[in-house]
């Protein structure tokens, strides 16, 4: 979930990594424009890692920000 200030455009990656924590490869959802002051959830959906993409982080991404825009993530989860 992603709620901005102003007007942005925002989406949410999956950054896979081997046991030792060495990035392999990222899975990207859709950039969204969000309606200030509403909250919007974002999707990604189909990862499909590989046995050796044994851990994930959240990567959450925004363009257009103005100064002074703030943005709020909540609730991010990941679920196999």
């Amino acid at each position: 979930w992603v709620e901005a200030t102003a007007a942005v455009k925002v989406d949410i990656g999956v950054d896979l990594l081997t046991s030792s924590g060495s990035y392999v490869d990222t899975a990207d959802g859709p950039w969204v424009s969000l309606v200030p002051n509403t909250w919007t959830k974002l999707p990604l959906t189909g990862i499909k890692p590989t046995a050796n993409e044994v851990y994930a982080g959240l990567e959450p991404d925004f363009s257009k920000a103005t100064k002074g825009t703030v943005i709020y993530w909540d609730n991010m989860s990941l679920t196999s």
